[in-house]
């Protein structure tokens, strides 16, 4: 067992209505729902795009932008140490999950290749989710074929660039954790529990 003892679910209330949760009543755990986004793409006004990294820029800029207050809210729930062992999700795993790993790695010093990297197994992970979905889940798998390609796109250049863009506009990762409201307390107490002091 893992004792998980707390859950973020970072989904839309949308999407808990109409997909729900794990059984909460018969797990557990602290749930805390912290929706980084009101809709879904599929609900919202998109631009188009030729490329999956144009799309993807555009995605996460807003995301971080419009979800400021959520990234902090969720960054001050895994740096507080009662609430461990924990896990955040959100649909897939790749986009609002992904930009919080890639926040939550960059204070903690990881460098910005292996964020990319990190970020780059989503790839593989979402033709595996097609896959199950195909079989287990047919109406999702409908849902994301109908989608346009460069959602289920987890192109590295994409969090290459965005790195790179956030590291022009605010200096480093404290500035890009500060741009978000997230303090630095928050920032060494995440250090004092997951990096070994040398």
């Amino acid at each position: 067992m893992l004792g998980i003892q707390t859950v973020i679910d970072l989904r839309s209330a949308e999407e808990l209505d109409n997909v729900g949760t794990f059984p909460q009543d018969a797990i557990e755990v602290n749930f805390h729902h912290v929706p980084i986004i009101d809709s879904t793409w599929q609900h919202s006004d998109v631009p188009d795009f030729d490329e999956d990294t144009d799309f993807l820029m555009w995605a996460y800029t807003q995301m971080l932008s419009e979800g400021a207050a959520q990234f902090q809210r969720a960054f001050s729930i895994i740096s507080d140490w009662p609430q461990m062992p924990l896990v955040y999700h959100c649909a897939a795993g790749k986009d609002r999950t992904g930009l919080l790993t890639m926040l939550l790695l960059g204070v903690l010093g990881v460098d910005d290749d292996v964020i990319v990297r990190d970020y780059a197994l989503s790839e593989p992970a979402m033709l595996r989710m097609m896959e199950w979905a195909r079989t287990e889940y047919p109406d999702l798998e409908t849902r994301m074929s109908a989608s346009p390609k460069y959602f289920l796109s987890a192109n590295p250049r994409a969090m290459t660039n965005l790195i790179q863009k956030l590291r022009e506009e605010h200096g480093d990762f404290y500035g890009i954790a500060a741009s978000l409201g997230i303090t630095e307390t928050a920032i060494e107490s995440l250090k004092s529990m997951m990096l070994i002091a040398d």
